[in-house]
């Protein structure tokens, strides 16, 4: 695969900027004497470059490949080429418009994780009954919910293309191909907004993923800038959880806080908002400071009172 796929890309337009591809996975087809193949490819593009013409590419790809009939000594399916997750199938006409366009039918991905779906060997086999089962499920769902988003009035179908084992035995990822039909003068795919009614770390919409994003607060320069306060939350993989460490007064989870708080410190002081990075505390410590700082305004204030007469 790889040995071909470098034949033909090089005698392509990114021929002289090619770099190699690499297979990076083989999967069942729709049929058993079919199999998929996944293929990442680089070459390199000069910052000022214009990005990449997936449609251009695509056409040459099929014109080396007979119509995406054939690539050496192997028989393709003509439907299942995707360059950069472009796609052409049979054009759709639109009766509603007396010009001769017609809209064309775009495909995206969409590729998630299940925390309650156990992954299983017979999810392996797309001619499984349970395989069967759980892509009718997720195509009806998948459905249901893109009709009712932006895209719901052009949307036609997804179709649950692969059940994979997530990082968790009891996890199940998920890849489906979805479609909608796109008019030749439409904009592109907004894979941002349609996620925005989701809210999972493992959902990718065409590749994109949304991560929460750190600012800078920007205040007018005549106000004084004010403390502002954010939370970072994450799981440690390699830190067994013991009962000491629900006592902020053990020493063990004073030890872990201290080493938090610098690597916490030093990773925030190199980001984008360093230059106003104040430093970072557990919930625990907020409140002991906060006591302290009480404290220490009641004793000033009993000092001056004692002074005073």
């Amino acid at each position: 695969m790889n040995t071909l796929l470098d034949r033909l890309l090089k005698e392509s337009s990114i021929g002289p900027v090619f770099q190699g591809c690499e297979t990076a996975d083989f999967r069942p087809g729709s049929d058993r004497d079919e199999t998929r193949v996944d293929a990442v490819c680089a070459y390199s593009k000069e910052p000022s470059a214009a990005p990449l013409d997936r449609v251009g590419l695509y056409h040459q790809v099929s014109n080396k490949t007979r119509g995406i009939t054939q690539l050496g000594p192997y028989s393709l399916d003509k439907d299942s080429l995707y360059v950069n997750g472009y796609n052409e199938q049979p054009v759709l006409t639109t009766p509603t418009h007396p010009t001769t366009t017609a809209a064309t039918l775009e495909h995206f991905t969409v590729n998630f994780t299940i925390t309650n779906l156990p992954y299983t060997s017979d999810l392996e086999n797309p001619d499984s009954a349970k395989f069967r089962a759980t892509q009718r499920v997720m195509n009806m769902l998948l459905d249901r919910l893109l009709k009712e988003s932006s895209i719901g009035p052009v949307f036609q179908r997804c179709e649950t293309t692969d059940l994979r084992p997530g990082s968790d035995r009891d996890e199940t990822r998920v890849d489906a191909v979805c479609a909608y039909s796109k008019e030749p003068s439409a904009a592109p795919l907004d894979r941002v907004g349609c996620t925005t009614n989701l809210d999972k770390d493992s959902l990718y919409v065409n590749g994109y993923n949304k991560q929460p994003v750190l600012t800078t607060p920007t205040h007018p320069t005549t106000t004084a800038a004010a403390l502002e306060r954010f939370t970072i939350n994450f799981t440690i993989t390699n830190l067994p959880y013991t009962s000491d460490l629900e006592n902020p007064d053990s020493a063990r989870f004073r030890a872990t806080r201290r080493v938090m708080n610098m690597m916490l410190d030093r990773l925030l002081k190199e980001s984008s908002i360093g230059p106003v990075f104040q430093g970072s505390y557990g919930g625990r410590t907020s409140m002991l400071i906060r006591l302290f700082l009480r404290a220490s305004l009641l004793f000033l204030r009993y000092s001056l009172y004692m002074i005073k007469f």
